[in-house]
């Protein structure tokens, strides 16, 4: 899955570097520049630890989501789907950590008959019959796996894109209310400029966390 560390503050930088333009009049004072540091306001916008917290425990579910059907290989599709929602569920009662217990102990005795099974040299034909039913709900549950983790990849990144769109939208505003209030026409990261322009990064961030 992809890492986590800085995603949405990477994100946020990318999506905020570009010239926000501001209208003026004709009766207004000579054009003015205003430049923001982008990663200052990363750092010092109080929100972002909730954007960055919403996305880490979004990735932990996901992961929990994988983790818990690929220790459940060979438990039926309605029995592992029983579990997976089980297992989502913010407050579980007694009743459904029991029966996420014995959905644990239904696999534990599966796998050990399957195992046994495989080590047995000489097999009836009944016992051939059901390694091979277990041996393919195996291989049918490595290749669900391996969907569910493409699946949850895609989740995450949309998850991203969504709340970096989220903090994109409020910064822009903040700024362009900022620029307004001190009259600018423009205003552009400090990554980019070399010296100059009125720096309202301090201003930005008081608006943000008002």
């Amino acid at each position: 899955m992809v890492n986590r560390s800085f995603a949405v503050v990477a994100g946020f930088i990318l999506a905020v570097m570009l010239i926000l333009s501001i209208p003026v009049s004709a009766a207004d004072p000579v054009p003015q520049v205003g430049v923001v540091d982008v990663y200052e306001i990363s750092q010092k916008y109080e929100k972002m630890k909730s954007f960055d917290s919403e996305l880490d425990a979004f990735r932990q579910q996901l992961l929990t989501k994988i983790q818990t059907r690929d220790e459940h290989r060979l438990l039926s599709d309605a029995e592992i789907n029983e579990l997976l929602t089980l297992v989502a569920k913010p407050n579980q009662t007694d009743a459904d950590k029991a029966r996420i217990k014995a959905l644990g102990e239904r696999e534990k005795a599966l796998d050990e008959e399957l195992k046994d099974l495989q080590n047995k040299k000489e097999l009836t034909d009944t016992e051939k019959a059901r390694l091979t039913e277990l041996t393919n709900i195996l291989n049918k549950a490595d290749e669900a796996v391996m969907a569910l983790s493409e699946e949850a990849n895609q989740q995450f990144e949309a998850k991203s894109r969504e709340l970096n769109e989220q903090i994109r939208t409020t910064v822009l505003k903040a700024i362009e209310t900022v620029a307004k209030a001190k009259k600018l026409s423009m205003v552009v990261d400090k990554m980019v400029v070399l010296t100059g322009g009125m720096d309202i990064t301090a201003d930005v961030i008081k608006e943000l966390n008002k």
